[in-house]
Parts: structure tokens; C-alpha cells; sequence
């Protein structure tokens, strides 16, 4: 379910910072898009630690 609604998350990061290029005007996509990725890449390493660390509590 956390999963889930991180996803969610994620789509309406990306949808709002995709609107402040546009308005921009592109000047700073670039800059932009690197955070997105960024913060995407972030996500999935804490996620991933995340759930090694509740598998370890359930065994």
C-alpha cells in the first residue's frame, strides 16, 4: 500500500514540475528533470532498504 501511494506521489511530483517548465519556459528543465530523476532514484534505494529491514523483522 506505501508503495502505492508513493507512486502517486511521484506521478503528481513529475505532473507540477513538468507545469513550472512549461512556465519557465524551459530554462530550467534541464535542472528540473536531473531533480526528478534524482528524487526518483532516491525513492526506489529507500524503498528497497525499507523493505529489507521489515523482511529482517518478520523472520
Amino acid at each position: 500500500m506505501t508503495v502505492f501511494i508513493s507512486f502517486i506521489l511521484l506521478i503528481v511530483l513529475v505532473c507540477s514540475r513538468v507545469i513550472i517548465i512549461g512556465a519557465t519556459g524551459g530554462k530550467y528543465g534541464v535542472f528540473l528533470l536531473l531533480a526528478i530523476l534524482l528524487n526518483a532514484r532516491i525513492t526506489k534505494e529507500s524503498q528497497k532498504m525499507y523493505e529489507h529491514y521489515s523482511n529482517k523483522g518478520r523472520i
